[in-house]
């Protein structure tokens, strides 16, 4: 028994050995296969290394199995939702459980333009971060020069004006000066004195929102102005947690004696009461739970795709290996003659396979290495996602266990084809199915590449179709020659005296531009990602004062959510006088703001087509009022025509447009639109200068064309079908040499049948309509067979799709035609070789 494991590892070297002898004997067949099953892993290894750093590998911190995530669920909820400040501060009093807890959100930070050691041509906008005294000792991470926030800079409101500037940052905008550590920056128009560089690698623990600099919790009033309110109420649901457990305390253990929410609790952002709990979720990935469960559907269809790319290309590569058993009919019927078990021969095939998927394995790692920053700019990823998507052991084991399914997998068939040969037939030199599997197995194997490459091209088709459905879609604005600019002036330390001053500067020098028509200014443009939602009602009467209350996103399918005493849940907008104009959005009744409409004059407002009808049905709007909340009533003076706001796919939804000069602090923020004739890059570059030139110390951001910005709403969608384009490419180029060499070994093994039919007088025609047509029942029974699978598969891209069916004709008709069309293209090839042999030849070589 102790000398069994040798014995059969000397076997199993001995098998190797001989399988790739006999594979260098043929270079191009074991290139082929090796490219081959290079695609299929090299593109599983890609979508795997994203999946494994976005959803599983932890961020890099100390010990990362004791953290976890804090969020609150709610039945009625889809995705979890984040804490308020007092949330925070109740968690982190529990020791019992958490040996620390921190917490943390996203800050735009203005960094002065003397700061950085190379002055900039313009100030910038920076990513920032507040976060917890005690964040980086919770999440384990040391400062590469200097020290980490601690929680004594946390503990008394605007007491410590601190900071911690990432390491990229340190080396990039500041040169990596040492003697930065002391220097005071001013961030937000506050000085912050630099304590601590961040160590190298470490920019947060989220994919896509990246830290270029930290500041306390505790001088949140003074990093983000307008925002302090959110420290006071546990209606305010905007901190991101982690905790680390406490010594010998399990996750379930922590979960389970945490105390229920109490139903007595104020309801979130104005909303509806819910039903609240506290979740703790294992820190894994780089994704936060309430990004998670839309980023998890998306990578299961990716994960399946390049599933279906790497079943493709086994089943090409068993093709080829089939083939090449075949041809070795002899051989192998000469080894069982001799003794030889058709255990042994099974060994030998497989070796053969195994071989070539390891190699196939290598060379999937390179291309998957050289390809990926490729797929990531062409799908318009974050900047930080090839970082995260580094390949790891994780990522090294998966490739490796694909080598050994796909090994399995292409040597199924000449391996059963050993099993069922016949010695004497193979001796006898006939080639007929009883000395391999017969020729339909190959047959079987082109028909299921064909119907895989229906499922993947049918996707990006509808995928494709869809997004230019959305592109011709008409978003309810003009946006031709219009330019935008964003800027906050209360991150300057703007007054509103100021702020109001500096616009009327600006409207008054873009008013000289050549070519221009109009210019107004508003809090959030249309199809820019960001939304502001409001629970409003209608009213009867009232005077205009207080605050609206503020909810998040409509939950509805019409984009608006009911509450009792019939409030509701609509987008909303602030805007100037002039916007309607500028942006070529219709009025269909009343009229639009104008001067009269200032801060302290009776609060007005525009409705939206949809909204009308929701509050007033078949009544007139005009003179009615809604009610915002707290006894804040706004007239309706304006309908406007209906538009898409938030996605370009949206259905119709409820809008409310306030008067911004009687609304200054419902956002810090503000967006100038221009419209003028001409270029708009050289416009955009005038309207620039000109903001330069009264304030050269205010940031400008989110500089773009009207254009440019309905465009990017369909980055997402686009950047997925491209890559199911580009997989589907794939997929239809290793289907259509699949079925070319299926033709080809066919061609071969009735060459003597082909000279036997053009002796008798068949045309060269007949010939290649004989193979063509073979391809072509490959290729439409593939198509029927992939029918079903593809409509199964396609209803998980459904909620991505905008004007279009899952069962598009036009589409299903395209991709079809494009299949059968490229199996003729196969089929003509070696048909067309096969009619230029001599008959006399032919039949000599038999």
């Amino acid at each position: 028994m102790s000398e069994r494991p040798p014995a059969i590892a000397t076997a199993l070297g001995t098998d190797l050995r001989h399988a790739w002898r006999g594979l260098r004997r043929r270079p191009a067949l074991l290139a082929a296969a090796v490219l081959t099953l290079g695609l299929g892993t090299g593109a599983n290894s890609a979508i795997f290394s994203v999946v494994n750093g976005v959803l599983i590998r932890p961020p890099a911190v100390a010990d990362p199995g004791r953290l976890v995530w804090v969020t609150l669920r709610a039945p009625a909820l889809a995705r979890p939702l984040n804490l308020s400040y007092p949330d925070y501060e109740d968690l982190r009093r529990r020791d019992d459980l958490f040996s620390g807890v921190a917490a943390y959100d996203a800050l735009p930070v203005a960094l002065g333009r003397g700061d950085a050691r190379a002055a900039m041509a313009e100030p910038g906008i920076i990513r920032g971060q507040v976060v917890s005294g005690g964040y980086f000792d919770v999440l384990g991470i040391r400062a590469a020069r200097g020290r980490t926030l601690q929680p004594e800079d946390d503990r008394v409101e605007g007491g410590a004006p601190v900071a911690v500037v990432s390491h990229p940052l340190w080396a990039g905008r500041f040169g990596g000066d040492p003697a930065l550590i002391g220097r005071f920056l001013t961030l937000n128009a506050h000085p912050f004195e630099v304590v601590g560089i961040g160590p190298p690698g470490f920019t947060g623990t989220e994919v896509g929102d990246a830290a270029d600099i930290w500041v306390p919790l505790a001088m949140h009033r003074e990093a983000s102005p307008g925002g302090e309110r959110r420290l006071a109420g546990r209606d305010a649901s905007w901190l991101r947690v982690v905790g680390r457990l406490a010594p010998g305390v399990s996750r379930r253990q922590a979960q389970g004696a945490l105390p229920p929410v109490p139903r007595d609790r104020p309801p979130i952002a104005g909303g509806p009461p819910l039903d609240l709990t506290v979740a703790l979720s294992s820190f894994a990935g780089a994704l936060h739970p309430v990004n998670r469960g839309e980023a998890v559907p998306l990578f299961a269809v990716l994960l399946a795709v390049t599933a279906v790319v790497l079943l493709i290309a086994c089943a090409n590569v068993g093709n080829l290996l089939l083939a090449r058993a075949v041809e070795r009919g002899r051989e192998i019927g000469v080894r069982l003659a001799l003794g030889a078990t058709r255990a042994r021969l099974v060994r030998l095939l497989l070796a053969e396979a195994a071989i070539i998927a390891a190699l196939g394995a290598g060379a999937g790692m390179l291309l998957a290495a050289w390809g990926m920053p490729l797929l990531l700019a062409a799908v318009g990823a974050p900047a930080d996602l090839a970082r995260v998507a580094e390949p790891d052991g994780r990522v090294l084991a998966f490739t490796i266990g694909m080598a050994a399914c796909a090994a399995i997998l292409c040597g199924l068939a000449p391996s059963a084809g050993a099993i069922r040969g016949d010695p004497a037939a193979a001796l006898r030199g006939d080639r007929g199915d009883r000395v391999m599997l017969p020729s339909r197995v190959q047959g079987m194997l082109v028909v299921s590449q064909m119907a895989l490459s229906l499922l993947l091209l049918l996707g990006a088709g509808l995928l494709l179709r869809s997004l230019a459905k959305a592109a011709a879609v008409d978003p309810g604005f003009r946006a031709g020659s219009a330019v935008a600019v964003s800027f906050d002036p209360a991150l300057q330390g703007y007054s509103e005296e100021r702020r109001d001053a500096f616009c009327r500067d600006l409207l008054d020098r873009v008013g000289t531009l050549p070519g221009f028509q109009a210019a107004s200014f508003a809090a959030l443009l249309p199809l820019s990602g960001r939304v502001l939602a409001m629970e409003v009602a209608p009213a009867s009467g009232g005077s205009a004062s207080g605050g609206p209350r503020f909810g998040g996103p409509p939950s509805g399918g019409d984009g608006s959510a009911g509450f009792p005493g019939g409030r509701e849940v609509t987008f909303a907008n602030a805007v100037h006088p002039g916007f309607f104009r500028t942006l070529d959005v219709p009025l269909l009744r009343g009229r639009d703001f104008g001067p009269g409409d200032r801060h302290g004059a009776p609060g007005v407002a525009i409705v939206n087509e949809t909204l009308a009808r929701r509050f007033w049905p078949g009544e007139d709007p005009l003179g009615r009022r809604i009610d915002l909340g707290e006894g804040d009533l706004v007239e309706v003076i304006g309908v406007a025509r209906d538009g898409k706001y938030d996605e370009l796919s949206e259905d119709p939804r409820p809008f409310l447009y306030l008067a911004g000069p009687q609304r200054p602090g419902l956002l810090s923020g503000l967006t100038l639109v221009v419209r003028a004739a001409g270029d708009p890059a050289r416009t955009l570059a005038e309207v620039r200068r000109i903001a330069r030139d009264l304030d050269p110390d205010l940031p400008l951001s989110d500089a773009t064309s009207l254009d440019g910005l309905v465009r990017r709403r369909g980055d997402r969608q686009r950047g997925l079908s491209t890559t199911l384009a580009c997989f589907g490419a794939l997929a239809l180029l290793l289907a259509g040499v699949g079925l070319h060499g299926v033709v080809s070994f066919t061609v071969a093994r009735r060459r003597r049948e082909i000279g036997l039919r053009m002796a008798l007088g068949a045309g060269r025609g007949a010939v290649v309509r004989l193979f063509v047509g073979q391809g072509m029942r490959l290729a439409l029974t593939g198509v029927a067979v992939g029918v079903v699978p593809a409509a199964i598969l396609t209803r998980f891209l459904s909620s991505l799709l905008f004007g279009i069916r899952l069962s598009d004709l036009t589409t299903f008709g395209a991709v079809a035609i494009l299949l059968v069309g490229v199996a003729a293209l196969a089929g003509y090839l070696p048909a067309r070789r096969a009619t230029r042999v001599d008959p006399m030849v032919a039949l000599r070589c038999e």
